[in-house]
């Protein structure tokens, strides 16, 4: 199963989905988790259906703050879903063993005695979860100076609440791979800022059925915050992805021209067999065509980030001055 964990910082923003879709496009994972949404349920439904999402489970922001979304497609298996004001979490059932663990997904608040509070609410409900579970997202703390990059340096005993969390509910971070922070401010230079605030913790028996789980740092443009991607058996074959038609396409001239091209094949065979081959050449013809297309736009795409990037450097500069 393939997970993807954001706190997107608003989901109506300009870049929010058209950067998710980049990413689930590329990783294909089976369950999204938003946080800081910022919106009703009603706008993460479109949402949803913006990014094909068969299921969601949705907390509305209050007014413009908070709000979380969970959504996940028809190939886990979810037998139920909970959640408060700050976190979601849902049991899933692994469909090769049948086995049951719980994937709790949660954003903690900024403020240190609410947190600690939060994490006595977790140790109390963590005895309906069993042995297995994961919990992940953004936890707003740190567990060492070695966490922060820029910025002053936080007094130790400041740790010591979530390291006991950590301890006591005998939990392990799962790590990560890419760079590490997942939170960084917008300042340039001397006044840049970097912290580790997002992660994924996972009890002993969790990791014992999935010691090859790892979790990615994908860094985004759209938000603050870093996507993380939790992936409980990355050493499987990637599925084959299913075929959409992109209504965009047909705004292309071309596109009649490679399903005419296909479809007027000579293919022998009964009636259904022939419409049914003909389909298929349509879909392999769409296919090798895209890839021309999208190898492309990723170089286009690949362009604009960068001129992205060097507006808010200059921006940066613009207000420093």
């Amino acid at each position: 199963m393939k997970a993807v964990v954001w706190n997107c910082r608003g989901a109506g923003g300009l870049l929010t989905i058209p950067q998710l879709k980049e990413v689930l496009n590329f990783h294909s994972p089976n369950v999204v988790f938003l946080y800081e949404t910022k919106n009703q349920e009603k706008f993460m439904r479109k949402v949803q259906r913006r990014i094909r999402f068969d299921n969601g489970h949705f907390v509305n922001a209050i007014g413009r703050v908070e709000g979380l979304a969970f959504f996940w497609n028809n190939e886990v298996l979810i037998e139920q879903v909970c959640s408060t004001d700050w976190y979601i979490s849902a049991c899933i059932v692994d469909k090769e063993t049948t086995r049951h663990w719980w994937l709790v997904c949660v954003y903690a608040s900024t403020d240190g005695n609410t947190r600690k509070e939060q994490w006595k609410y977790i140790e109390e409900r963590k005895k309906d979860w069993g042995e297995a579970w994961v919990i992940v997202g953004d936890f707003n703390d740190l567990r060492t100076n070695e966490e922060k990059w820029g910025g002053q340096e936080r007094a130790e005993g400041s740790f010591r609440e979530f390291n006991r969390f950590i301890r006591e509910n005998d939990l392990m971070d799962l790590g990560y791979q890419g760079v590490p922070w997942t939170w960084r401010n917008s300042w340039k230079g001397d006044g840049e800022v970097k912290e580790r605030l997002d992660r994924c913790l996972c009890s002993t028996e969790w990791m014992n059925k999935y010691e090859k789980a790892r979790c990615t740092h994908v860094e985004t443009e759209a938000s603050d915050h870093l996507m993380l991607l939790i992936d409980t058996n990355p050493d499987n074959t990637k599925r084959r992805r299913r075929f959409y038609f992109d209504q965009r396409w047909t705004k292309d001239p071309e596109t009649k021209n490679v399903i005419k091209g296909a479809w007027s094949k000579d293919i022998s065979g009964s009636k259904m067999f022939k419409i049914t081959r003909k389909l298929k050449e349509c879909r392999i013809a769409i296919l090798e065509w895209r890839k021309t297309v999208e190898g492309n736009s990723k170089v286009r795409v690949h362009e604009l980030k960068e001129k992205l990037k060097l507006e808010k450097a200059r921006n940066e500069v613009g207000k420093s001055g």
